[in-house]
């Protein structure tokens, strides 16, 4: 995600104008940056919802502490911003992109040789911690998040009650949460 192109004396300016209660060069910046905010939550937590809460809760923010707080860098500030409030929501709401989506994700974030190779280490753990758990619990995780089956296609297959479906997967993904929410953190952050 690329941030938004701007000129530093203009960013100055604006924001000089937002502390004096300038209503239309906060128009301005919003305008600038709500896309790349939104955009930047959004990518770490896929969800519009979400992402559209944090990106209001940032201008906020901005506008009713501009008199108090000072910007030197404005688009550190909002990146910044938009990471610490996802990371909020995850910490208030255990709010977790399921560990097959955030690897997908993970995967078409960055083609760098760094990344990729975290990318290589992270699914390397991932199927170790996959083939660990009970194997009733891994057939029903596996038919959930790789052939992407319903609780009640998988119920009908395996001749077992949706809610023993659904106790295995919630038992599945704890565990595999668990083991890797130090991890999930460390790369929201680098998204």
């Amino acid at each position: 995600m690329s941030k938004p192109e701007s000129n530093t004396s203009s960013e100055e300016d604006l924001l000089t104008q937002i502390t004096e209660g300038n209503e239309k060069a906060f128009s301005v910046l919003y305008t600038t940056y709500w896309k790349y905010v939104y955009n930047s939550a959004y990518k770490r937590l896929q969800n519009c919802q979400d992402a559209e809460n944090i990106t209001q809760d940032i201008f906020l923010n901005i506008w009713n502490n501009r008199k108090t707080q000072k910007i030197e860098n404005l688009k550190s500030f909002l990146y910044i911003s938009v990471r610490n409030k996802v990371l909020d929501l995850i910490a208030k709401e255990k709010k977790y992109v399921e560990l097959p989506e955030y690897i997908e994700l993970f995967e078409q974030s960055s083609s760098s040789p760094a990344f990729q190779a975290i990318y290589k280490e992270l699914l390397k753990e991932y199927k170790k911690q996959l083939e660990e758990l009970p194997p009733q619990q891994k057939l029903i995780y596996e038919l959930k998040f790789h052939e992407n089956l319903s609780s009640d296609e998988i119920a009908e297959k395996l001749g077992l009650s949706v809610k023993t479906i659904r106790n295995h997967l919630g038992k599945a993904k704890i565990k595999l949460r668990a083991s890797f929410f130090p991890i999930y953190v460390l790369a929201l952050l680098h998204i």
